[in-house]
C-alpha cells in the first residue's frame, strides 16, 4: 500500500473537457481542472477568484434588445456605446454621460431588429481612428455611417458622404443613353428609357464622354486665344490667356498635366476642366423613371450636354445594389466589403474610391477587387495582419502584395486561399499576433496566426481542450443540453489577456490567452441573481492601467424584465485590502462614515443580497423601498448579488513503479491548500461533502476587520477510499479566494 505526497502545482490549464479524464499522458491534465467556474487561472498559475460586478446604470429599454461597441480615442477617453432601438447611449469613466441630469443620446436610423443578425450576433460593424467611427450593417440593411466625436456632450452620427465613387463598370448598351442639361450645378439627367429609380437617391451617377477627341491635343506651336479648349492624356484645359506663336520664340514650354485650378505652360495659363468624365450626387428621381436630378462633384465634359452617352455609370453602393457589409483599414485605406467585393479607397483619403486619377490608374488611386476562390462566399469578417485576413461561412484567404518589391496597388495585388473552416456572422478579434474567429456552428474558437515555414496562415482550434463548455453536453435528466453559441465577445487585454465570450444561454466563458507563456484557459462564469449576459464589451479603466469589462445583463426582478449595464471590479483589488474586494455582482457600494443603512438599492428591490461590512461577511438581507438596514455599521460595504466560485481537481493521479494510480482505490488522509489573500471558502472530496475554512485568526479584537490568509491550510478529509480522489473548493460567501496550490497525503491501494 504505497503512499504519496503529490502536489498540484498550477490550474492554468482551465476546466477541461470531460473527454479528457482519461488523459494523464498530458501535461494540461495536471494544470486544468474538472470544475472551475467563477474563477480566472492567471499565467502564474494560480486560480483567483473574479471580482463581482458593479451596477452603472440601466439600459435605456429594459423590455427592449440592445448591444454593446467600443470607442477608445485613448486610455484615458475611453467610452462604451450602448446601441439600441434607434437610440445611442454612452457611459464612460465608469459611469454614465450626462447631460445636466438626463443621459446624453443621439438618434440612429437601427431598430431593435436592426442591430441583431439572423445568426444572433451584433449586427453593426465598427471601425475606429482618432475621433471618428465608421459603422456599416453586416447584412447590408443600412449605408454606412459616420460616428464623430466633437466634444463630451457633442457626437453626431450621418451617412458617410462618398465623394468620389467606388463606381459600377461603364455602361456598354449602346440604346441606353443619357444626357445632361448642364455641365456644373443642379443638372437633369435624361436617359433614352426608364433607367432612374427611388432606390437611386442619395449615389453617385458618373457621366463619361463618349468620343473625347473631339477636343484637339495639346500643341505647343499653334496660336491661342482665350477659351480655346486642349487635351492632354485624357484631360481637357481651356486657355485663359492668348498667345501667337513665333518661331523665333525659343521660351521653353511645359504640356498642362495638372488636375485641378490653373497651371502656366511657359506662354499661356490654362485651366483644367475635366479628365473626360464627371459625376454628382442623385437629389431626386422622375416617377417615370426617365430623369433625375444631379447636384454635380465634379465638372461633366460639354460633350454629355451636347450629345447622349451611352458610357455612364452608378455608384456601387445604393439600396439598389447594396451597402457595405464589412469594413477595415488595410494600407492606409479604408476597406469596405459586399459579398465577395473588396473595395479600397484612394491611399489616405478615405472618403474618395476613384479608381483613376484623371483617367490614369496609380499606386495610390482607389482597388475594386472581385475575389474569385474556391469555397468563398460571402466576407464575413476582415482583420489587418501582415495582409487583410478575410474570412466567409466557408473558407479563409489572405490578401496582399504579389510582389514585395513594389507597393500594393490594383497592379501588385493577389488573393491567396488558406483555411476552409468557415466563420459565424461575429467580428473577429485581435490578440497579439493572432487573428481569433469564431467558426461557423459558432463554438469553436479558431487562432489565427501566420506561420512562416508553410507561408501561410494556420488557424488552430483552442477550444478543444474545454470543447464542453460550449457543446452543452451535460444531460439534464433524459434531455441534453442544447449547443451553446456564442453571440458576442471582447478582448480585456490588461492585464491578463482575456477573452470574455457571451454564450447563447446567458453565461460567459472566459479565455486566459498567452502564448508566450502557453496558457489557454477556459473558465465558465455565471453571475449572480439569474443574470442572463447579453454583450460585452472592454475598455481601459479611467487611470489607463488596466481594461474593464463591461455588461450588458437581463434579469427578471420582481416579474419584470431589468436591463443592467455592469462593469466587473478588478480582483486585484485585494491588494489593498480584505474591505476593498468587491466580489457580489449588479454591487454597490457605500464608503463613508459609520452607517447601518445602504441606500440606492432600488434596481435590487425585492430582492436577497448578500452584504460584505467592512471585510467581513454579513447576514443577507431583502432591499425593500431601494435600502437595506445592517445588524452592524461599517464604512466601507458592499451590496449585491451572490455567486459561488468552484473549483473541483481532475481524477488523482499517482504515478509509481507499478504504473498508473487510475482506478485504483486512493484514501486522502490530508490536503493542504496553499491559499493567498484568502478569508473562508470550503473544501472536500464533493460539493456535498464541505468543511468550512476557519481562516480568520482568534486573537485579533472584537470589531477589527478580518485579517486576509495566505500560506498552507491543513484540512484532515473524511473521504475514506476510492477510485477518484477530488478536491473541491467552493467559496460563497461575498469574500476573496486564490488557491495557489494543493498539496496531498494519499494512501494508493492497488
Amino acid at each position: 500500500m504505497p503512499r504519496a505526497r503529490p502536489i498540484l502545482t498550477a490550474f492554468n490549464g482551465g476546466e477541461l473537457s470531460p473527454l479528457l479524464d482519461g488523459r494523464v499522458d498530458q501535461d494540461k491534465y495536471f494544470m486544468g481542472c474538472r470544475t472551475l467556474s467563477n474563477f480566472i487561472p492567471t499565467v502564474q498559475g494560480p486560480a483567483r477568484r473574479r471580482g463581482g460586478t458593479r451596477y452603472v446604470g440601466e439600459a435605456k429599454f429594459s423590455a427592449k434588445r440592445a448591444w454593446l461597441a467600443d470607442f477608445v480615442f485613448s486610455a484615458g477617453q475611453a467610452y462604451v456605446l450602448e446601441f439600441g432601438d434607434f437610440y445611442l447611449r454612452f457611459w464612460t469613466n465608469r459611469g454614465q454621460l450626462l447631460d445636466g441630469a438626463v443621459p446624453y443620446e443621439i438618434a440612429t436610423p437601427y431598430s431593435e431588429a436592426d442591430l441583431v443578425t439572423a445568426e444572433g450576433t451584433f449586427a453593426l460593424r465598427t471601425l475606429q481612428s482618432s475621433d471618428v467611427m465608421w459603422i456599416v450593417h453586416a447584412e447590408g440593411k443600412h449605408p454606412p455611417y459616420r460616428l464623430s466625436r466633437r466634444g463630451a456632450l457633442d457626437w453626431t452620427l450621418a451617412p458617410e458622404a462618398f465623394t468620389n465613387g467606388p463606381f459600377r463598370d461603364l455602361n456598354t448598351d449602346s440604346a441606353l443613353t443619357t444626357q445632361a442639361s448642364a455641365v456644373t450645378g443642379t443638372v437633369t439627367v435624361t436617359a433614352s428609357s426608364a433607367l432612374f429609380v427611388p432606390g437611386h437617391v442619395g449615389s453617385l451617377l458618373m457621366l463619361s464622354s463618349f468620343n473625347p477627341s473631339t477636343v484637339p491635343p495639346y500643341q505647343s506651336y499653334k496660336d491661342v486665344v482665350i477659351g480655346d479648349r486642349v487635351r492632354n492624356g485624357g484631360s481637357v484645359y481651356e486657355a485663359k490667356s492668348g498667345y501667337t506663336y513665333d518661331e523665333d520664340d525659343k521660351t521653353q514650354r511645359y504640356v498642362p498635366t495638372h488636375t485641378e485650378g490653373d497651371a502656366y505652360d511657359g506662354a499661356v495659363t490654362w485651366m483644367y476642366l475635366h479628365s473626360g468624365y464627371g459625376w454628382g450626387k442623385i437629389v431626386s428621381v422622375a416617377p417615370d423613371g426617365l430623369s433625375c436630378e444631379l447636384l454635380v462633384t465634379s465638372r461633366l465634359p460639354d460633350e454629355v450636354v451636347s450629345l447622349s452617352t451611352r458610357r455612364w455609370a452608378f455608384s456601387e453602393f445604393s439600396t439598389v445594389y447594396g451597402w457595405p457589409t464589412g469594413v477595415a483599414f488595410f494600407k492606409e485605406r479604408l476597406t469596405y466589403t459586399r459579398g465577395r467585393q473588396v473595395f479600397h479607397s484612394v491611399v489616405g483619403a478615405f472618403t474618395d474610391f476613384a479608381r483613376k486619377d484623371a483617367g490614369a490608374v496609380t499606386s495610390e488611386t482607389a482597388m475594386a477587387l472581385s475575389l474569385a476562390s474556391d469555397k468563398l462566399d460571402s466576407i464575413r469578417w476582415l482583420a489587418q495582419s501582415r495582409t487583410l485576413v478575410i474570412g466567409s461561412a466557408r473558407a479563409e484567404l489572405a490578401l496582399g502584395e504579389q510582389t514585395t518589391q513594389q507597393v500594393y496597388s490594383a497592379t501588385n495585388v493577389q488573393s491567396v486561399p488558406q483555411t476552409e473552416y468557415g466563420s459565424r456572422l461575429l467580428r473577429p478579434l485581435r490578440v497579439g499576433e493572432s487573428v481569433l474567429f469564431v467558426e461557423r456552428a459558432g463554438h469553436r474558437i479558431r487562432d489565427m496566426k501566420f506561420d512562416f515555414t508553410i507561408d501561410r496562415y494556420k488557424a488552430e482550434d483552442i477550444t478543444v481542450l474545454s470543447e464542453h463548455i460550449f457543446d452543452g453536453s451535460e444531460i439534464l435528466g433524459d434531455v441534453e443540453q442544447e449547443q451553446r453559441d456564442i453571440v458576442d465577445w471582447a478582448y480585456q487585454q490588461q492585464r491578463d489577456s482575456l477573452v470574455w465570450c457571451v454564450l447563447s444561454d446567458g453565461a460567459l466563458a472566459s479565455l486566459v490567452f498567452n502564448r508566450e507563456r502557453g496558457v489557454i484557459a477556459w473558465t465558465p462564469h455565471y453571475l449572480g441573481g439569474g443574470a442572463f449576459v447579453e454583450a460585452v464589451q472592454s475598455i481601459p479603466s479611467p487611470d489607463g492601467r488596466t481594461d474593464d469589462a463591461w455588461f450588458l445583463v437581463r434579469r427578471t426582478i420582481g416579474g419584470h424584465v431589468k436591463r443592467t449595464i455592469e462593469y466587473m471590479t478588478d480582483y486585484r483589488l485585494v491588494k489593498k485590502g480584505a474591505a476593498e474586494a468587491v466580489h457580489v455582482d449588479c454591487s454597490v457600494t457605500y464608503r463613508g462614515v459609520a452607517a447601518g443603512t445602504v441606500t440606492g438599492l432600488a434596481h435590487l428591490e425585492g430582492q436577497t443580497v448578500s452584504v460584505c461590512v467592512d471585510g467581513s461577511n454579513h447576514p443577507d438581507r431583502v432591499v425593500s423601498g431601494g435600502q437595506i438596514t445592517l445588524d452592524r455599521t461599517g464604512t466601507l460595504i458592499h451590496v449585491g448579488y451572490t455567486f459561488v466560485s468552484r473549483m473541483q481537481t481532475m481524477r488523482l493521479e499517482v504515478q509509481g513503479g507499478a504504473g498508473t494510480s487510475q482506478t485504483a482505490r486512493k484514501g486522502v488522509a490530508e490536503a493542504w491548500l496553499r491559499l493567498q489573500s484568502t478569508i473562508g471558502g470550503r473544501v472536500g472530496p464533493t460539493f456535498d461533502r464541505m468543511d468550512e475554512l476557519k481562516t480568520l485568526d482568534p486573537r485579533k479584537p472584537v470589531g477589527t476587520g478580518p485579517a486576509l490568509y495566505s500560506g498552507d491550510y491543513k484540512v484532515q478529509f473524511p473521504n475514506g477510499y476510492d477510485t477518484d480522489a477530488y478536491v473541491c473548493f467552493e467559496q460563497r460567501a461575498p469574500l476573496p479566494a486564490t488557491l495557489v496550490a494543493v498539496v496531498l497525503r494519499v494512501q494508493v491501494n492497488d
